[in-house]
Parts: structure tokens; sequence; C-alpha cells
């Protein structure tokens, strides 16, 4: 299988730290049968012994894959082509991965009025109209879904929305669709967004206050923002990044949300579930509080990135930011991010969709939450989690991983899909990733597997021109098997220059 698609920009942390502008466990291994090919011998062919030589009790995914810094150098031929293969890999520190089977969300299983119904019951107001008009924040619609709203319409292709001062309040085409509804919710005005992309087959839903500071309980207050997970409230300038140790100024004045991390997550799962019609993994993969997050930040101090701080909501104003210890700034509320993976690196990928190299997480999402309940959220979804089916699944060992990655590009990598000039130029693969990838059952139609996956990209070697990556190519780190390959060079050159 050949995908030739265009890329899925998501910058939802970046919404996250610069919000304050809007408004100025290890178990049983079971080895995955039903969703794969067979395992791969040293010589890329199948074989028992392969097979029974898959980690599974070795405790650690360092373990299973054969070491800590992981490196193998080859060349392959492909279509009379020689390739080099010189990859080197870091493999994170953590036990085991997970396999999951999931159902893909469509237009057809999509539930729009029951979710309307669900959030704002009678008071719900549909913006669909013969003439329907821009959301505009001089007008008081809401600052945060007319910025995730330009996103997704930029994303699919929809051009005119690229200021940071108007959304369209309804669009409706035979791919696409992008419905708002305004009601009320938490005694607030709230504004609602449910979309659905053909292109990227994927579910996704806004809702915030009109005008978020409400929730803060002081009418004075006008601006909000979320904190880093150094501790840090950032505050972005054309110019300049200020910074605020909330932890340090306002340690007289705790976070007035007292719920544990534990029964925020259960008021978000359950809220998902039942309102939404999504349901996420549980755990850190579903939701983290603790996302890293624009890591550039912390790039003189990386011991930051340790920091046991969470990202927390914070209310303010600009005099209060003008005072030493922010008097009348109010703590209320924490944010939780959606598959961050920010731990680990290994990402979900969308099976209908293409991201490069670490912008490979298929679904990106906010959800802030105080002790009440949900404040507001953003996410994209193109699966629904139904279960576990093994918390420690076998894996191959990365030499014996690599080999099979040889014979699968061999066999399947087209080289004609390559741009002309390209093809004369010395084509390596230099990069990988470990990754989960969606594989479809065979045998039940709808229904797919998220398994670990190996991601290779080819690269032209000419760092720095903006195009570098020309092709990827995933196989089944389970057993070796062939997954697909993409080939998109006017979107990895974009991804990469814009990122």
């Amino acid at each position: 299988m050949i995908k030739n698609w265009g890329i899925r920009k998501k910058r939802y942390f970046a919404l996250l730290l610069s919000a304050c502008m809007l408004l100025s466990g290890c178990g049983k291994a079971a080895q995955i049968e039903d969703y794969g090919g067979q395992a791969m011998d040293s010589e890329g062919t199948a074989s028992e012994a392969a097979i029974q030589g898959q980690s599974s009790d070795l405790g650690t995914l360092t373990e299973k894959l054969g070491g800590k810094e992981l490196s193998y150098k080859d060349a392959v031929e492909i279509q009379g082509q020689i390739i080099d293969m010189d990859l080197k890999y870091t493999v994170p520190d953590i036990e085991s991965l997970s396999t999951y089977r999931v159902t893909p969300i469509t237009t057809e299983n999509l539930k729009e009025e029951e979710i309307v119904k669900n959030i704002f019951g009678d008071t719900a107001i549909s913006l669909k109209s013969d003439d329907p008009k821009d959301l505009r924040r001089e007008n008081g619609d809401s600052s945060v879904l007319i910025s995730v709203g330009q996103e997704i319409l930029i994303d699919n292709n929809f051009s005119g929305y690229f200021t940071g001062e108007r959304c369209a309040s309804w669009v409706d085409t035979d791919n696409f669709f992008f419905h708002v509804y305004e009601g009320i919710y938490r005694e607030k005005e709230y504004q609602l967004a449910i979309s659905y992309s053909n292109l990227n087959g994927d579910l996704s839903i806004i809702l915030y206050p009109k005008k978020i500071t409400d929730m803060s309980g002081s009418p004075e207050l006008d601006q909000y923002g979320v904190t880093a997970i150094d501790g840090m409230l950032y505050e972005f300038d054309i110019e300049t990044v200020n910074s605020y140790d909330i932890n340090t100024i306002m340690s007289d004045r705790p976070n007035v949300c007292t719920d544990s991390f534990e029964m925020l997550s259960d008021k978000i799962y359950n809220c998902l579930k039942e309102d939404f019609y999504i349901t996420l993994p549980k755990g850190e993969r579903g939701l983290s509080f603790h996302d890293k997050g624009f890591t550039e930040l912390y790039s003189d101090n990386p011991e930051m990135l340790n920091n046991s701080s969470h990202n927390e909501l914070i209310y303010y104003n600009n005099n209060i930011l003008n005072d030493d210890d922010m008097s009348g700034a109010v703590r209320n509320g924490y944010a939780a991010s959606v598959f961050s993976s920010e731990e680990d690196g290994i990402y979900f990928m969308n099976g209908n969709n293409f991201l490069p190299l670490e912008y490979i997480g298929y679904v990106n999402g906010l959800i802030l939450v105080d002790d009440k309940g949900l404040v507001g959220l953003h996410i994209s979804v193109p699966y629904n989690f139904e279960e576990v089916l093994s918390d420690n699944v076998e894996m191959l060992r990365f030499d014996t991983a690599m080999a099979a990655f040889k014979k699968a590009a061999s066999e399947n990598m087209d080289l004609s899909q390559l741009p002309i000039t390209t093809v004369s130029t010395r084509i390596a693969f230099k990069d990988i990733k470990l990754v989960y990838y969606p594989i479809s059952s065979p045998d039940k139609p709808g229904e797919c597997t998220y398994v670990p996956a190996w991601a290779f990209y080819a690269s032209n070697g000419n760092k720095g021109n903006g195009a570098t990556y020309l092709a990827l190519i995933l196989i089944n780190a389970v057993d070796g098997s062939y997954i697909t390959s993409y080939y998109d060079i006017e979107s990895m050159a974009l991804a990469i220059r814009d990122y």
C-alpha cells in the first residue's frame, strides 16, 4: 500500500502556552496473530526460530530490543539503485508497549445531534443559516475556538482564515464539515464546534466559554494561560518571551482545584465517553498533566524536563503581571494534553494521514479541567480505543527488525514516486522512530489494532534545504512484516520548513 497524502499540522501546545495572547505497568506478553505477517530471521525471511526469539518477559524495552543505544549500517538495492542504511536509535526507559483494538470514527457513527444535546440541552442554538457569519473576537465569540478552528479549516484547504481575527461558523462540503453551536454549559455562555474531515479521517471537537476568564470567578481578570512543566507561566510577546515562576510567586496561594489527578482524569474520561462518545487509552498515553511541550524552552536547563510541576490553569490581567507577587491572580484547574507521549516519544500515527519524524502523533488535543468538571477542550481523534489486547506485546530484536526492513524496502519501495531530480542523488535511510500504527483487521471490517511499528525515513542527505525527507516506510515491530509507504515530497518539505 502506497500513500501520498498531505501533511496534518497540529500545534496544540503552542496554543496552550500562548493562550494568554488570545485575549490580549507490565503484564503477560501476547503476540498479535491477526494483524500482521510472519516474523523474519536475520536474512529477512520467515522462520520459527525468529518467532520464538521474539522478546516477551525480558522486562524493559531496552532488553527486548537488545540494547540502549542501537545502530545498524548496511545498504539495500532498490530498482537497481544502492541506498545506504545508517540508522541509530536510543531506546526510551519504559517497561513495555501495549496493543489496542480500535474502531475508526466515521460520519456514519459520529453522533453530532446527541453531542450538542448532551452539552447544551434545550439551550442549544445552531449557527447554521442561509448566510452564515464568521465568528469574530470583536463580536464576543470564543477566542480559543476561533484559533483552533482556523487550524482545522487550513488543514482542510480552506483559505482566508490565516489571521487571528475570524473563523467560519458553518461549512459543508462533500469531504468536510465544520459546525458551530452556542448554548449554556456550566451556567456560562459556551460555543461548541463539531467537525469531520474525510481527508484526514478524524473527528474534531472544540468546546470553550465565549469568555474563558469567566470561569475564574473574578470578573476583573481578562487573561489566562497554562504553565509549562517547569512551573513557569510564559507570556509570548512579538519580540520577547516573559516568564513568571508561579510556584514561587504564588507559593501562598495553591491551586484552588484540589481534586487528585486520578479524579480529574476520571472526570475527563467519563465526559469524553458519555457526552462526546470518544474513548481514549487510559494512563499517560491517553492524558498527561505533565506535558513537556516546547522543549527548546529548557535547552539551557534540561533538568527542568523532569520537573514535578504540572500544567496549571492561571487567570490574571496585565496589571497583575506587573506586580511582583501577582496579587489577584487565580490558580484554578489543570491542562491535560491528549496523546502527548512526551515521556517516551512513541507516538500514535493516523493510518489516514502522514506526519514527519517527531511530529507523527496522530491526534492532538488539550483539555482544561477543574473540580467542577470540564472548563474547555479541543481534540481531534480518528479512532475510539475499545480495549487493550496486550499490555506487554512481543517484539523483534532490533537487528532482526532491521533485516526485515531491508527486505521490505527492496520489495516495496517505489523510486518512481520520488522526483526525478532526487533519484540521481544518493538516497539514504538515516532516521528511524518507534511508533504506533493501526493495522486493519482482515476478518473484521471497520476494526484495527494499534501495534508498535518502525518508521524509516529516506533522505537525500542534503540537510538544511527544507526538502530532506523523501519517503517513509513502516514495518510491524512485532513480526517484521511490511505495513505501508508514504511519498509526499512537498508536504515533507513544508513540514520541516514550518517546524
